[in-house]
């Protein structure tokens, strides 16, 4: 309805933009769609900032450029947005930013603790339809060749990880085997976040037993062995699509693989995840447009 107040508030550079009324129709529709997907309701509207050009935008956050496209800062109820970024972006892509960092704004706001790290991301991708075949080949070629890296390494405010992709995409694969399992009191086989998020946010017995679950290492542990032990490595797509002379073959071939693989990332410059939620690098940028 054109007199409902606007429940996204812009900053006033945007307010003035030939883009105003692009980034608060796309914010608004993001924003509801984040709700719906999470079953929480923001306490008051969001601001959502888009800053140019790029260095201006990465100086706001006091950190070096690390190929973000948008930042949620919950304490501030924020999004700050990397306009450069945002402008080259499809319209589905634009949808998926702003929906994962509402979601983030949602989580941290509502909640009465915070998330392990993973389980944020994960919620967030869920939320945002982040679910491509990419980030589950991802997880099983790395489970494949032992190269996941541990929930308990993924769960802190910050990740010093070499593999964003990877960290992403384990996140996405944690959150969605806890929610179709029912380790944390979900309805098992149901990949509804929503109903995790209700009872995450519960002042009851339950919601505070089950935050304290999630801060529990043992848990963690017992629940990363189980979720590895889920993962289908490449091993079970081959032996289940071909016979044994075929499946040694192609083992030899992805052994070498691997090597390759190993021998690159050695020489890879370690990237570190930033401290305040960043969007995913260009290469994940790409998976958004498929």
């Amino acid at each position: 309805m054109p007199n409902d107040p606007a429940r996204v508030q812009l900053s006033q550079t945007d307010v003035q933009g030939n883009w105003a009324n692009a980034l608060q129709a796309a914010s608004e529709e993001a924003l509801l769609e984040a709700e719906a997907a999470l079953g929480l309701k923001f306490d008051k509207p969001p601001l959502v900032e888009s800053i140019a050009p790029e260095p201006a935008f990465y100086d706001s956050l006091g950190r070096r450029p690390h190929n973000l496209a948008a930042v949620a800062i919950a304490h501030e109820n924020r999004v700050v947005i990397n306009r450069a970024a945002w402008i080259a972006m499809s319209r589905h892509a634009r949808r998926q930013v702003l929906v994962h960092e509402f979601a983030h704004l949602l989580l941290g706001r509502r909640l009465p603790t915070s998330l392990p790290r993973w389980l944020d991301e994960g919620l967030a991708m869920i939320a945002a339809g982040e679910t491509s075949f990419r980030y589950h080949t991802r997880v099983a070629t790395a489970a494949t060749f032992g190269h996941l890296i541990s929930l308990e390494e993924l769960g802190g405010a910050s990740f010093g990880v070499r593999d964003q992709e990877l960290a992403y995409a384990e996140s996405l694969s944690a959150t969605r085997f806890v929610l179709r399992s029912g380790v944390a009191g979900t309805r098992p086989g149901l990949e509804d976040p929503a109903l995790l998020v209700e009872r995450l946010a519960s002042p009851g017995e339950s919601g505070r037993a089950l935050r304290r679950l999630l801060a529990d290492p043992n848990f963690i542990r017992r629940l990363d062995r189980e979720w590895r032990s889920s993962i289908q490595t490449l091993w079970t797509w081959i032996a289940a699509m071909t016979g044994s002379t075929v499946f040694w073959i192609a083992a030899t071939g992805l052994f070498l693989l691997a090597y390759w693989r190993k021998k690159r990332l050695a020489d890879a410059k370690v990237r570190e995840w930033a401290e305040v939620d960043p969007w995913h690098d260009d290469d994940a940028d790409e998976d958004l447009d498929s």
